[in-house]
């Protein structure tokens, strides 16, 4: 799906936006969306993405499965 929910710190209470676009190029996610929230955190993106914060997103992520390598 592209349309993915954009929260502050992983908290449901904190909506910044949504995503329009996620794809997977060379290994990497690239995504991009729209500051859609009306929430304090979406503001607070706002106000200091305007100032020149390089904001970034992580995602949610569980470990499916789990191997130790050996060193080397």
């Amino acid at each position: 799906r592209q349309r993915r929910p954009v929260l502050m710190s992983h908290d449901p209470n904190a909506i910044v936006g949504h995503t329009d676009t996620i794809a997977k190029t060379n290994g990497q996610l690239h995504i991009s969306g729209v500051i859609s929230g009306s929430s304090e955190a979406a503001q607070q993106v706002t106000a200091t993405a305007k100032n020149g914060f390089p904001w970034q997103a992580s995602i949610g992520a569980k470990v499916v499965r789990k191997s130790d390598l050996a060193r080397g």
